[in-house]
């Protein structure tokens, strides 16, 4: 998601530029995520809204910053998929429904597969 259209800056407190250039400042432009000189953007070191100086740490805006916070979304993202629950119950695959072999021109049905009585996919009248 893209920060300009993202509800992240109304989360952040009203002296996020001091805070801001105080952690530039203190971490001398060195990226947290690289060690490299040149940092431009304040990284939150944990996911949050933790705004205390010591939660924030200097970091390059590409790639750090935005590697960072794709592998994070992407996390996020996965977890929830996990817990959500699904919306239709688990089906049999559709070929597992079509396993008949034809000898002879008649077709054989394989136990398991196909119009087999057991099979799950068996058309029962109810």
């Amino acid at each position: 998601m893209a920060w300009s259209t993202s509800g992240r800056a109304k989360r952040l407190p009203p002296n996020w530029p001091v805070l801001r250039a105080m952690v530039l400042r203190r971490d001398n432009g060195i990226c947290h995520g690289c060690g490299k000189h040149g940092a431009d953007q304040v990284d939150h070191l944990v996911a949050g809204d933790n705004h205390a100086p010591d939660s924030l740490a200097a970091i390059h805006s590409d790639p750090c910053h935005r590697q960072k916070s794709s592998a994070e979304g992407g996390k996020a993202a996965a977890k929830s998929r996990a817990t959500r629950p699904r919306k239709r119950p688990v089906e049999p695959h559709p070929v597992a429904c079509r396993r008949v072999v034809h000898v002879f021109g008649h077709p054989n049905v394989i136990p398991g597969h196909a119009l087999h009585p057991r099979s799950p996919c068996h058309p029962r009248i109810t």
